[in-house]
């Protein structure tokens, strides 16, 4: 999420987060985005209701793709947004050029080291020339192996890359870099209310999937707290673009409207 004050409610960061990602890409009425790894549909659901774009979301858990395509369809959005239960990597040849925008949001730490390049290059030739990919991941500093209990029992397959790596995987696939923005103190206050959450409701997790796994889901939210405290994991928001793209401010303040502002 995206804190102006870290007591404030976890939903209303939340809808920060994805207005400033849509804002980021100067997101305009009628134009179509792609948001690759969409979970449950709130920045898609924002991008056509909000903004007045035609968004595509792509998901591989079937329970996502359920609940964000019901959500979508009591708003009234089903004609301007769907959720798809698609790879990225299947998106048909007959889009590629067809999206005006691209975003990303904390799917691309779970694609494997051997696939970065891979994922840009398809997102690159998704996007339409002088289009705008906004990436949202966690990240290093420098490179360094998955920490093997994470990688055993939390996300299997995971790899948190370093910024130099991404950048050198979206640099290889086409892209140019427009903007970074660290997010790592915003991530840790999130962590601080699912953990909070969490304990509210262990007792039904633990009905549920049994105190092995409440101890282990504890010490990973906990963990994963400290690490973007005091640790060496970061969160970054990568701006892309394909190709030259003439008519971006110069300074950031279009990044960061008023709330009540109408989207750019």
């Amino acid at each position: 999420a995206y804190f102006q004050d870290p007591e404030e409610p976890l939903e209303k960061a939340q809808e920060r987060k994805n207005r400033h990602i849509l804002r980021k890409v100067r997101l305009r009425p009628g134009e179509r985005l792609l948001d690759i790894g969409c979970g449950w549909g709130a920045l898609l659901s924002m991008a056509a209701d909000e903004f007045g774009a035609e968004a595509v979301g792509l998901t591989l858990s079937e329970e996502q793709h359920r609940l964000a395509s019901q959500r979508l369809a009591e708003k009234g959005l089903a004609s301007r947004a769907q959720v798809r239960l698609q790879d990225y990597r299947e998106v048909p040849s007959d889009e590629e050029g067809s999206y005006d925008k691209l975003v990303s949001v904390g799917m691309f730490e779970h694609v494997g080291k051997e696939n970065l390049t891979t994922f840009f290059k398809q997102a690159h030739a998704l996007l339409k020339e002088s289009g705008l990919f906004l990436l949202h991941t966690i990240s290093r500093l420098r490179p360094r192996d998955t920490d093997p209990w994470i990688c055993t029992y939390i996300f299997p397959g995971g790899y948190i890359p370093s910024i130099g790596e991404t950048l050198e995987a979206a640099s290889e696939a086409g892209f140019d870099l427009v903007d970074i923005e660290d997010l790592k103190y915003h991530y840790a206050i999130t962590l601080s209310h699912w953990l909070q959450r969490f304990e509210g409701v262990r007792e039904r997790v633990e009905e549920m999937m049994g105190p092995e796994f409440v101890r282990m889901w504890r010490l990973y939210l906990a963990s994963s707290r400290t690490s973007f405290q005091c640790g060496d994991l970061h969160v970054s928001q990568f701006l892309f673009s394909k190709g030259r793209v003439d008519d971006l401010p110069l300074t950031r303040d279009w990044m960061h409207c008023k709330e009540l502002e109408p989207p750019i």
